[in-house]
């Protein structure tokens, strides 16, 4: 007869984690749809596509959110990340 073993605190979390990333992945799939629609106005417009001033706002918006453990220098790296996921997307 074999035993099952029952959950950890580290199953339980895990399975927290696995519920935020899948919540994350839907938040940046609605993101990128989003930023597709504003570059294409930027396009039809004649607007430049990158806007330096509103990236340093993303950036500034993460840091104060996030704050401590995660270091700034990630957060420039995890905003970064996260604009190139958007289609059609120049940097």
């Amino acid at each position: 007869m074999s035993r099952t073993k029952p959950p950890t605190d580290i199953d339980r979390l895990r399975k927290k984690i696995d519920h935020i990333d899948t919540q994350i992945a839907a938040l940046l799939k609605e993101r990128a749809h989003l930023a597709s629609q504003i570059i294409l106005a930027k396009e039809l417009s004649g607007t430049a596509i990158t806007d330096r001033k509103r990236e340093r706002a993303i950036v500034r918006r993460y840091l104060s959110t996030l704050k401590r453990p995660i270091k700034a220098k990630r957060v420039h790296a995890l905003v970064k990340a996260v604009l190139e996921l958007t289609p059609r997307y120049r940097n």
